[in-house]
């Protein structure tokens, strides 16, 4: 974008790839600040208070928020699959955390997601069935893998290690040993972190219930709020810089 001096009005530092006109493009910038990336020129440093992103392999290059400078402005996305409620409650819980810390937060199912692109980090989650994620879990995180590793991505997913006893309880990590191993490797996530649900009979199937009582487990409401929250402000931390793996 051509300097202030050339355009005559004054805005901030931004960034595009190739040739543009300056009174057309400012209006299109004003009408929309990402179509930039339609509007190749000559590179320009951005100011201070943004954070330059590439989109994918075509070397374009968008301007998000920087959360260090504002993080009101910074988009969150929490995407979840899940059947019986618990994975949408945990979703729900960690956008409520995020949101107190000050980032525009929001929960969807990954079936309601159309414009991933408009978020700048993605926490996504699964329930856990047959220690893997639900397929349609399985399809965004793949089909959107880019995407999110670019931008920054946190994956959860909802089992039922608290319910486990005894000699079983070893059966918790080996769990989320598998269920996230393949997913790591594709999107190379900031963080991964297994929660409890709820177990109830009418969740499982009569072969499933018969497993579930020959194990010695026990029904009930397994969620650890208290878990979900420190989990959810960690990442809140990160975005911002202020733990570990900062975005």
């Amino acid at each position: 974008m051509p300097r202030g001096a050339e355009l005559g009005p004054d805005m901030e530092g931004y960034l595009i790839l190739g040739a543009c006109i300056p009174p057309p493009a400012h209006q299109a910038l004003e009408a929309d600040r990402s179509i930039g990336l339609l509007l190749p020129a000559p590179r320009r440093p951005p100011t201070p208070g943004a954070i330059s992103v590439a989109a994918g392999d075509t070397g374009a290059v968008n301007t998000v928020p920087d959360p260090s400078e504002g993080h009101a402005a910074f988009r969150v996305l929490v995407a979840y699959a899940g059947v019986a409620g618990s994975t949408r409650s945990i979703a729900e819980r960690i956008t409520d955390c995020l949101e107190e810390r000050g980032f525009r937060a929001e929960a969807r199912s990954v079936g309601g997601v159309d414009h991933p692109d408009e978020y700048d980090a993605f926490v996504v989650g699964s329930a856990v069935h047959d220690m893997a994620w639900l397929p349609e879990a399985l399809t965004f995180a793949h089909r959107h893998a880019q995407l999110l590793n670019e931008r920054g991505v946190w994956l959860f997913s909802v089992g039922m290690p608290a319910a486990l006893r005894g000699p079983w309880k070893a059966l918790a990590g080996k769990e989320e040993r598998h269920v996230i191993g393949e997913l790591a490797d594709a999107l190379r996530p900031r963080g991964h972190q297994l929660f409890s649900g709820v177990i109830e009979p009418d969740h499982l199937s009569r072969a499933g219930r018969m497993k579930f009582q020959a194990m010695g487990l026990r029904y009930g409401d397994y969620r650890d709020w208290p878990a979900v929250d420190a989990w959810a402000r960690s990442i809140g931390d990160q975005i911002l810089g202020q733990g570990d793996t900062p975005l």
